[in-house]
């Protein structure tokens, strides 16, 4: 019974050992982390409205990157920086493991995603635990988190 105990005690110590070890990195994103699906550009220089609540755009955010998709498989990989007021997307590139998810070059085909330029800046002007509102003086994109 005495071994049994020391055996106990000898594993604890090097699981809390282990454990001790660990670096666990924590996001500061808040409610910005998760999967938001784009439903609305709205630009407001024109008053037009793209409705995009039947296609299936997503931004994927966690820890510093910025994942945009849609469902047949194109995919773009962003770095991101935010505040309590701004969100900027930037460093934007082709994800495509294969060949070093290279830099993109032609920002014309993320229009569709609503980003129109590398950097990107957007105000945040509502961010909740289900809906996202990002704006420019041009545009505004409304987001429904999955």
């Amino acid at each position: 019974m005495k071994r049994n105990n020391i055996y106990i005690i000898i594993l604890s110590v090097l699981f809390l050992s282990v454990l001790a070890g660990c670096k666990l990195e924590n996001s500061h994103n808040g409610k910005l982390d998760g999967y938001w699906k784009l439903r609305t550009i709205d630009h407001l220089l024109t008053d037009e409205t793209v409705d995009l609540s039947e296609e299936s755009i997503f931004w994927a955010v966690q820890k510093d990157l910025l994942v945009v998709r849609n469902n047949s498989g194109e995919e773009f990989v962003f770095h991101f920086s935010k505040t309590d007021k701004e969100l900027m997307v930037h460093d934007a590139h082709k994800s495509d493991k294969n060949n070093g998810d290279p830099k993109l070059e032609d920002l014309s085909v993320l229009e569709k995603y609503g980003i129109f330029s590398d950097p990107m800046t957007y105000k945040i002007d509502h961010l909740t635990s289900r809906v996202m509102v990002l704006s420019t003086d041009e545009i505004r994109l409304t987001f429904k988190k999955f």
